[in-house]
């Protein structure tokens, strides 16, 4: 048994527990912000929702990555020479690019979600009858979408 593919089927079996065990715990909602893992930018962090989004969409990607390194790990440990080396390198250079790839797609359910949450805050603030926008610039009252845009809604003279 080559030393260097048991250090590297010891490196992918890490990835593996890795990216089963997030994704598992995203789809199944157990994954909480405040935890030392998973999808961390801003657009996650932004609400509960956000995460959950995230981490739900992301979650069968991780775990299919995690299973890739699992096979890389069987291979490369039960094959003998070179080819033990080359199959957990390939099974690295499938699921580490996956994993960041579903995690990309998360960050951008993420996003959808932060975006709906702002214009649902937009709407509300100019929406509100309580509100006087006679006095922030805005010809019509809620033509802006928002009273710090006040300027750009006029035409120039």
């Amino acid at each position: 048994m080559n030393v260097l593919a048991v250090a590297l089927a010891v490196v992918a079996l890490i990835l593996c527990v890795a990216f089963v065990a997030v994704g598992v715990a995203g789809v199944t909602r157990r994954l909480t912000p405040d935890s030392w893992a998973g999808i961390r930018t801003s657009a996650t962090l932004h609400s509960d929702a956000a995460w959950t989004r995230a981490h739900q969409v992301a979650g069968p990607g991780l775990i299919c990555a995690g299973l890739v390194a699992l096979l890389g790990t069987i291979v490369g440990l039960a094959a003998s020479g070179g080819l033990a080396v080359v199959a957990v390198i390939v099974a690295l250079l499938v699921a580490v690019p996956l994993a960041g790839w579903v995690s990309g797609v998360g960050i951008r359910a993420a996003q959808a979600v932060v975006t709906a949450d702002l214009v649902a805050a937009a709407g509300a603030a100019v929406d509100n009858p309580d509100v006087d926008h006679a006095d922030d610039g805005c010809e019509t009252g809620s033509a802006c979408a928002s009273c710090s845009l006040a300027g750009a809604c006029k035409l120039p003279s």
